[in-house]
């Protein structure tokens, strides 16, 4: 039971997210990815628990740029934001 104005904290790890399937209305991963240890198995688990919205944020000069930029590509289907430092990959459905 939570109490009026406290807020909870869950931790967990993106490969082994401790929430039931679509408990989301949206994820958002923001610039971490890449030091992810199991991206295809952290992306499995965003596509789990999400609803509606994704939003990923991935370091362009990372060493594993493409690999993360194809993993995405394939679970969904994104419009891409080119920033500067940063390619931002959202997904909508409705």
């Amino acid at each position: 039971e939570m109490i009026k104005g406290k807020k909870e904290c869950i931790y967990g790890n993106a490969e082994n997210l401790p929430f039931k399937d679509n408990s989301f209305d949206a994820v958002i991963c923001i610039t971490s990815i890449h030091n992810f240890k199991d991206i295809k198995k952290a992306i499995s688990e965003m596509k789990r628990v999400y609803k509606n919205k994704i939003a990923i944020s991935v370091l362009k000069k990372a060493k594993k740029f493409e690999e993360i930029r194809k993993l995405i590509k394939e679970n969904f289907d994104v419009k891409e934001i080119e920033e500067e430092k940063d390619m931002i990959f959202i997904h909508q459905t409705y």
